[in-house]
């Protein structure tokens, strides 16, 4: 996999308080959930790119309070109208 890596300026002091590998790794899980809340990426790219599994990144969603599916009525009963073959009201 190709990789580009990108430079964030730290406030100074905050090193001291915080270390700089907590820093990257919070910075790639909000990376991660928010590609994924956007709909960019899947919930198993976000969650190895949070260098999390699929149960801890759902935890991590829950605690921001994005939804772990992303799928809207309209995807649910689309999938519902190909597995039964009939058509289904609009909601």
């Amino acid at each position: 996999m190709n990789k580009q890596r990108i430079t964030i300026d730290i406030p100074q002091g905050m090193e001291g308080h915080i270390a700089a590998a907590q820093i990257e790794r919070e910075v790639k899980r909000f990376i991660a959930m928010k590609f994924y809340a956007d709909k960019k990426i899947t919930i198993g790219m976000a969650a190895q790119y949070a260098g999390m599994n699929r149960y801890e990144f759902e935890q991590y969603l829950a605690h921001y309070n994005v939804p772990c599916s992303l799928l809207e009525y309209d995807d649910v009963m689309a999938d519902l109208e190909k597995m039964n073959g009939a058509a289904i009201p609009a909601r």
